[in-house]
């Protein structure tokens, strides 16, 4: 396999689209339109290249002062479990060290858990707290 360079520049939707669609998370492409929001008001992005292919990214938004919210982190397929989805969450987390809380939602899949909970999160159950979510499917 080729090797990987990572960056912090916005990826071109096209890409973007593309690489959602490899994980098949087809609630972010299924209007387009959308898409071109993902980007307006991130706070940060990381992204994973291959000859120039987009096969990681991850996006975030913060106040910048207590909490962030690692919104996005999807690695395309053929190249899961070489290390990217950790580099890309890990530089999230350095980036974001300083604030009281670094957030991310995930479906409840035990593969998915045990990855994030090797980079350092655990699930909020531990805490004394709660998170609330509300999904507006369409």
């Amino acid at each position: 396999m080729s090797s990987v360079s990572y960056d912090h520049q916005h990826p071109h939707i096209e890409e973007l689209m593309t690489l959602y669609n490899s994980v098949g998370w087809t609630a972010y492409t299924t209007h387009p339109y959308k898409m071109e929001g993902l980007l307006d008001r991130v706070d940060q992005v990381r992204c994973a290249r291959t000859d120039g292919e987009l096969i990681g990214f991850s996006r975030a938004i913060s106040d910048g002062v207590q909490v962030a919210l690692i919104q996005d982190l999807l690695v395309h397929p053929k190249w899961q479990r070489h290390g990217i989805g950790r580099h890309l969450l890990t530089s999230m987390m350095e980036h974001y060290s300083g604030l009281r809380q670094i957030v991310l939602l995930s479906d409840d899949i035990p593969e998915i858990i045990a990855f994030y909970e090797s980079c350092g999160l655990h699930d909020i159950a531990r805490e004394e707290g709660k998170a609330f979510v509300r999904y507006l499917y369409e």
